[in-house]
C-alpha cells in the first residue's frame, strides 16, 4: 500500500509542474505573438515615414527648380529691360520686344502656379488636420 501512496503523491507533484510549465508556454506563446505583431506594426510605421520623407525631399527639389526658373526669367527681364536699342539694327526692336513679353508671360504663369500649388497644400493640411 506504501508503494501506491508514493505513486499517487508523485504523480501529484509532477501534475503541479506540469500546469507551471504548460502556464509558461501560454504565456511564452502569447508573448512571441504581441512581439511579432508590434514588429510588424513597426515595420509599417518605418515604411510610411520614409515615403514622407522622400515626398518631403520631392516637393523641395521641385520648389527649388521652380526657384530657379522664375529667378532666370526675372533677370532676363531685367537684362531686356536695362539694355538699349543698337543704333544699326533695326530688326532687334521687335525681337526685344517679343522675348521682354514672353518673358513677363512666362514670370506670370509661374507666379500664378505658385499660388496655385500653394492653395492646394494648404487646403491638404487644413483637411489632414481635421
Amino acid at each position: 500500500m506504501s508503494e501506491l501512496n508514493e505513486a499517487i503523491s508523485e504523480s501529484l507533484e509532477h501534475a503541479a509542474e506540469s500546469r507551471l510549465n504548460a502556464y509558461i508556454a501560454i504565456c511564452v506563446a502569447v508573448t512571441a505573438t504581441f512581439m511579432a505583431l508590434c514588429n510588424i506594426k513597426g515595420g509599417n510605421i518605418v515604411q510610411n515615414m520614409s515615403k514622407e520623407q522622400s515626398k518631403a525631399v520631392n516637393d523641395w527639389a521641385y520648389f527649388q527648380s521652380k526657384s530657379t526658373k522664375q529667378n532666370v526669367v526675372e533677370n532676363t527681364i531685367d537684362l531686356l529691360t536695362s539694355q538699349k536699342k543698337p543704333a544699326n539694327q533695326s530688326s532687334f526692336v521687335p525681337r526685344y520686344k517679343r522675348k521682354l513679353i514672353n518673358s513677363k508671360r512666362n514670370l506670370i504663369a509661374m507666379k500664378k502656379k505658385k499660388l496655385k500649388s500653394n492653395s492646394r497644400q494648404n487646403l491638404t493640411k487644413n483637411s489632414m488636420m481635421t
